[in-house]
């Protein structure tokens, strides 16, 4: 069973972690060291490389979820929020999408060591091919929807003035609207640099089918066909195959084939963090970090978040 570290004051070092860093440079404790091993994000060098040879064997690629670097810290929570009402909303679609790559979470100065021509700036994600050296890379931006703001513009209040704030129901619409707006931003991104024809399927297809070989590549088609229960590592592995098919059959045949390539997604995404992050979650008062001994908590306050965005991705460190 968790424990929860429940926080009060400014100088608690869990709390901390979700300081810009000036301010947890001013307060840094002697938990520093160990506040920074169980919530760092992001990969090291060497693990975003290993990422890209894990795409690499598979004929995958390799799909980088930019955490925003230590200046532009503010963007971090709305990044996560956002990636996380993605993978946990987005659907049976986005998820067989993600199937066909490696994910990884990551700050560019990473991925620029590992593609230089990779540009400045931060997008939301940056596709990374494996078919060539050097590596085709794209890069996948789109702006996020912030969210309703604080006061509406469009009715008269009480006071004659032309704002007020919403309701609790219309400020629930809107928010609700905004994570709809990106939820499909992010996964009509990925669709469109990942999937977006047949014929992009079938040179993804083709690749992983000399990467993982021909016989695991015909042992799984002969699988599929036969309408059995898929076995999802398997499924993981040759998913660019199993879309192509999908993309060509109809009826309960694709149906099929989706829902495995979704679920293999969910199995390495979902039920577990992309490398380079943790799962965490927040109702407005604190923030629990799955897989922490301790639940990580705030002192509570007056904070609110939506239903859908209260599983999200952590991009908070301590000593970025």
């Amino acid at each position: 069973m968790k424990r929860r570290a429940w926080l009060g004051g400014a100088a608690a070092g869990v709390a901390a972690s979700l300081w810009p860093s000036w301010l947890r440079r001013a307060f840094a404790g002697t938990d520093e060291d160990a506040l920074r091993r169980l919530l760092r994000t992001g990969t090291t060098p060497g693990e975003i490389f290993a990422a890209y040879k894990r795409a690499r064997a598979l004929g995958k690629p390799l799909l980088v979820l930019v955490i925003p670097s230590d200046e532009r810290w503010e963007e971090r929570q709305p990044r996560g929020h956002a990636f996380g009402a993605w993978l946990n909303y987005g659907g049976r679609g986005a998820l067989a999408d993600l199937a066909l790559c490696e994910v990884v979470c990551a700050p560019m100065a990473d991925v620029r060591r590992l593609a230089p021509h990779a540009g400045t700036g931060e997008p939301l994600m940056v596709l990374v091919e494996t078919d060539a050296v050097p590596a085709d890379v794209r890069r996948l931006d789109a702006p996020l929807n912030p969210g309703p703001p604080r006061f509406w513009v469009d009715s008269p209040g009480d006071d004659g003035s032309k704002r007020r704030p919403p309701t609790r129901e219309e400020h629930a619409k809107l928010e609700d609207a905004a994570i709809d707006a990106n939820i499909a931003a992010i996964a009509k991104l990925v669709r469109t640099a990942v999937a977006p024809d047949v014929a992009a399927l079938a040179r993804r297809a083709a690749l992983a089918r000399a990467r993982i070989g021909a016989a695991e590549a015909d042992s799984l088609a002969a699988a599929a066909a036969a309408g059995g229960r898929l076995k999802t590592p398997e499924v993981d592995r040759g998913a660019a195959l199993l879309a192509l098919e999908a993309a060509r059959a109809a009826g309960p045949r694709r149906e099929a084939l989706l829902d495995a390539l979704a679920a293999a997604a969910a199995a390495r995404l979902v039920l577990r963090p992309p490398a380079g992050t943790h799962w965490a979650h927040s109702h407005g008062c604190g923030v629990e970090v799955e897989g922490a001994e301790t639940g990580l908590v705030m002192g509570c306050g007056m904070g609110h978040v939506p239903e859908r965005a209260q599983r999200f991705l952590f991009f908070f460190a301590v000593g970025d």
